[in-house]
């Protein structure tokens, strides 16, 4: 069997929601150079560290609460987010 890695890109600007969407995808890296380039410009290296840290943390408590250990487990759910709708 060929193995490929994947990664998302693109400019992810919402960048925890959407590397929740990439991982659930089956994507095995998220691209965020633009994001970390545009936090280091405006606030510099400390800013960068926070927020790989932030993204990190968030990413961890998404994978506690869908009970996956491993990255590998939390692409096998099924991760829907449901819209408010009106029906008449």
């Amino acid at each position: 069997m060929l193995e490929i890695d994947v990664s998302g890109s693109g400019s992810i600007i919402n960048i925890f929601e959407n590397a929740i969407k990439v991982f659930a995808l089956g994507s095995e890296m998220v691209a965020l150079t633009e994001t970390i380039l545009r936090e280091l410009d405006v606030i510099g290296i400390k800013g960068v560290i926070n927020l790989i840290i932030n993204l990190s943390v968030g990413i961890k408590k998404i994978m506690f609460l869908t009970g996956s250990s491993s990255l590998h487990e939390f692409q096998q759910i099924n991760i829907c987010r449901k819209r408010n709708r009106i029906e008449k």
